[in-house]
């Protein structure tokens, strides 16, 4: 089966605290670093709505949520491809034991 921390952030549809963090961070990252590079004067409307200790905090976590997800992401990629690569090793041996 899979690792805990893939099951915790998929278990009730993304709605447990790592849930949350990971689809925070899929999507409020790219926007989030966009903010941080893009106006350090404090003169988007986020940065004047919060403060820039604030959006800084935020932004950080967004990254970590970001971090998290990939690692989701990675695995599922990486549990796809091993199961591709046997079902083809599976098919090959059963194709060489037809063809003898």
């Amino acid at each position: 089966g899979a690792p805990f921390w893939v099951i915790a952030v998929f278990r009730n549809n993304f709605q447990t605290v790592p849930g949350i963090f990971a689809i925070f961070g899929l999507f409020v990252a790219p926007f989030g670093s966009y903010l941080w590079y893009a106006d350090k004067s404090n003169t988007t409307w986020p940065a004047r709505l919060l403060g820039e200790e604030v959006m800084a905090v935020l932004i950080q976590l967004s990254i970590l949520g970001r971090l998290l997800s990939a690692i989701v992401e990675s695995y599922i990629c990486y549990d796809h491809f091993s199961f591709v690569v046997a079902l083809d090793s599976h098919d090959t041996k059963q194709f060489e034991t037809e063809v003898q």
